[in-house]
């Protein structure tokens, strides 16, 4: 009963921590969607429909006064702000993984299955969610003992906490720097360095949803790994969020690498990693419209994936080189913490360029000091 009672407790927990107007919005639209999944419908006319309604949604959060005089019009009812993005965070990212899989389901999909993925406790809370994968869910259920599940739980949890209380210290260190003057190139790399450590937030986050999942029996993966001691582009990009690797992976990369692959192996991997890169810029930029209101289109936002997928693609190409020449070896100690350093140097130069709101801003800002 404990899946049931998940789902159960999710459901009334969106009606308790969320307006019952959004709650209910919610409800409806996941159970609209349920019916047309399990509708007789083509598996593409299917993904057509829910794609319309996500097209929909966004025109209407896009048109907040249009949107908020139709309900009132129609339905005598005003439409919080909080339920485009609700309804987004629920259900756009976490749908694509579900279609995916349902492309390749063998029995209809269960509704109390379809509850559990998609109304999870910690998402009224945490809008920014880890993009969970649904058979990586339905397979990790269980499949251990209980108690060393929530153990591990426990453990993510205070991770997350910790966390996210140096998330705070360097937000408020951040300020002192900031208040204080960026006029010498200690107080720039300081600048730079806790701009990048702001990204605890997240990361914080992430790991107290996923362990108070693991308290159910979900014994899912972790969402971030040791991330700032990696040691090439490719790494960093594996480590800093599994959860998205993992969707970028099964949805974009590897159908785009199978199709490619004749063509030779190494144009299916740069390929497969252009596509990844696009999509992720795409949906980032998506992600920002329901939570924030408005679609993300900076020049700078545009150029960090740009830069960041370049030096991906070009691990990649340089992997796949030593591969061919058949060589081996593994680096020294010596020469991995040098090339950590490297790497995580021009990531935390990069993420300032990605936290800037124009290229004018991120140019002032590193010749400030001199």
């Amino acid at each position: 009963m404990k899946e049931t009672f998940w789902a159960a407790t999710s459901l009334a927990a969106a009606f308790i921590w969320l307006d019952w107007r959004v709650a209910s919005g919610l409800l409806l639209a996941g159970l609209g969607f349920f019916a047309v999944i399990r509708s007789p419908l083509h598996y593409w006319l299917k993904v057509g429909l829910i794609a319309s309604c996500f097209a929909a949604a966004s025109f209407l959060q896009l048109n907040p006064v249009g949107t908020r005089n139709l309900f009132q019009s129609l339905f005598s009812l005003t439409v919080p702000e909080a339920m485009w993005a609700m309804f987004g965070s629920v259900f756009v990212l976490r749908m694509i993984v579900y279609l995916h899989d349902l492309k390749y389901m063998k029995q209809a999909p269960s509704f109390r299955a379809y509850l559990a993925y998609f109304f999870l406790l910690p998402n009224y809370i945490f809008p920014l969610m880890p993009v969970v994968d649904y058979s990586t869910m339905r397979l990790s259920y269980f499949r251990r003992d209980i108690h060393d599940v929530a153990q591990q739980g426990i453990h993510w949890i205070c991770r997350g906490i910790v966390q996210l209380i140096l998330y705070r210290v360097a937000f408020h260190l951040r300020d002192v720097v900031t208040t204080s003057g960026i006029d010498s190139p200690a107080s720039l790399v300081s600048y730079l360095i806790l701009t990048f450590a702001l990204y605890l937030r997240v990361s914080g986050q992430f790991h107290l949803t996923i362990g108070l999942m693991h308290l159910f029996g979900y014994d899912l993966p972790e969402t971030n790994r040791s991330y700032a001691l990696s040691s090439s582009f490719t790494d960093f990009w594996r480590r800093v969020n599994i959860y998205w690797k993992d969707f970028m992976v099964k949805t974009v990369y590897f159908p785009v690498f199978f199709r490619l692959r004749k063509s030779g192996q190494l144009r299916a991997k740069l390929a497969g990693t252009t596509a990844v890169f696009l999509i992720t810029w795409a949906l980032h930029s998506y992600q920002y419209l329901w939570l924030r209101g408005t679609v993300l289109l900076s020049a700078t936002d545009a150029a960090f994936w740009t830069i960041f997928g370049v030096l991906v693609a070009a691990n990649i190409w340089w992997e796949h080189r030593r591969e061919e020449r058949g060589v081996k070896s593994k680096p020294t100690r010596f020469a991995n913490a040098l090339s950590t350093a490297a790497t995580m140097s021009i990531i935390v130069v990069l993420w300032s360029l990605w936290e800037s709101p124009t290229f004018g801003d991120w140019f002032n800002l590193l010749a400030w000091w001199s």
